[in-house]
C-alpha cells in the first residue's frame, strides 16, 4: 500500500506543495486534521515536510507520542517518493559520437539517406543506462518494422573504475576535413571479471561525462561503506 502510494505522490510533484498544500494533504488524514494549521504555521512546504523527525514534530508542539507516530506514518509515502525521484533524476544525458567530421557524416549515411544507429547515455543517481538500437536495414536504407533494441541498465556500485581515452581522427578527415577528435568513457566493472562499456563522445563531453560518474560512483561506494 505504502509503495502504491509512493508512486502517486511522485506523479503529484509533491516537493513543490505550499505549506497550504501540505496542510490539505495532512488533513485528509484520520486524526490529524487538527494539525493542519500547525504546518502551515510553521511554513512546512513540500520541499522539507519530508524529512521531519520525531524531534521536529515535538519542537513543533505536538506532544502526543500517539500523534508524532501518526504524522510520521502519514509522510512515510513522501519520504519514500522523495526518494524516488532522486534516483530517477537525471544527472546527464549524451549521444554517442560516431562521425569525425561533417564530410565523414556525409560520405557514411549517403547526405542523411541512411540512418544513424548512435547509443543514447543517461546517468542517474545511482545507475547508467545506455540505449543501443538495432535498426534493420536494406544496405543503407532503414526497413519499416522489425527494429530492435537493448536498454542496458549499469548499477554505479558494480563500476570499479572509470577512464578517459582521446582517440584521434584518421590522418585524410584531419587534414582534408577539419575532423575532432573523440572521447572515450571507459567504464570498467567488477563482474563480469574484466567487463566494460564505452561511452564514445565527443571531445569536452567525455571529460564531463567522466567527471559526473565518478562523482556518483563515489556517492555509492560511501553509502554502502556506510
Amino acid at each position: 500500500m505504502e509503495s502504491e502510494q509512493s508512486e502517486r505522490l511522485v506523479d503529484k510533484d509533491f516537493q513543490k506543495w505550499s505549506p497550504v498544500q501540505v496542510a490539505e494533504y495532512l488533513g485528509k488524514k484520520e486524526g490529524l486534521d487538527s494539525y493542519a494549521q500547525l504546518f502551515q504555521q510553521h511554513k512546512v512546504d513540500g520541499s522539507v515536510v519530508h524529512t521531519l523527525t520525531d524531534g521536529d514534530l515535538k519542537e513543533m508542539g505536538i506532544e502526543a507520542i500517539g500523534d508524532r507516530k501518526k504524522v510520521l506514518s502519514a509522510i512515510k509515502g513522501l519520504r519514500e517518493a522523495s526518494a524516488q525521484l532522486d534516483r530517477e533524476k537525471i544527472l546527464w544525458e549524451g549521444t554517442e559520437e560516431r562521425y569525425w567530421s561533417c564530410c565523414h557524416w556525409a560520405r557514411s549515411t549517403c547526405c542523411g539517406c541512411s540512418t544513424n544507429d548512435a547509443e543514447k547515455y543517461t546517468l542517474r543517481y545511482n545507475f547508467l543506462e545506455i540505449y543501443r538500437p538495432d535498426y534493420k536495414k536494406v544496405g543503407s536504407i532503414r526497413c519499416c518494422c522489425g527494429h530492435s533494441f537493448l536498454n542496458l541498465t549499469v548499477d554505479l556500485s558494480n563500476i570499479s573504475n572509470v577512464e578517459l581515452e582521446g582517440v584521434p581522427p584518421p590522418c585524410m578527415d584531419q587534414c582534408c576535413c577539419c575532423a575532432k577528435e573523440h572521447e572515450h568513457v571507459i567504464v570498467n566493472l567488477s563482474t563480469p571479471e574484466n567487463g566494460r562499456e564505452i561511452l564514445r563522445l565527443k571531445k569536452g563531453d567525455g571529460a564531463a561525462m567522466k567527471r559526473k560518474l565518478k562523482n556518483q560512483v563515489e556517492i555509492m561506494q560511501r553509502m554502502e561503506r556506510s
